[in-house]
């Protein structure tokens, strides 16, 4: 948490709004990391899924990479880096979907 969102007073540490919202969001994301994960692994259990369990997972594989995108935006944005993002690279693997 850095220290221009936080303010003192009378002992007592009261977050911005912007990083209150932040926490909650990342919560959020969180949360639904986990809903998509287990979904992915529910459709990886499947011995011969459906065309539309395998639209549906690759449904899951997109929204987490928005996910990622989001948090990664987050970051830059909390550590001050300005100017667009231009590059994202990482690897899903059958697991993440």
């Amino acid at each position: 948490m850095s220290m221009n969102c936080i303010q003192k007073s009378a002992g007592r540490v009261y977050l911005s709004a912007a990083e209150a919202f932040t926490q909650a969001r990342i919560t959020t994301l969180r949360d639904e990391i986990a809903s998509l994960r287990q979904a992915g692994h529910l459709y990886l259990l499947k011995k011969h899924p459906r065309p539309v369990d395998t639209i549906a997972n690759e449904s899951r594989r997109i929204r987490l990479v928005g996910i990622q995108e989001e948090l990664l935006k987050m970051k830059l944005f909390s550590s001050g880096v300005q100017g667009p993002i231009t590059t994202l690279t990482f690897k899903l693997s059958p697991q993440n979907t």
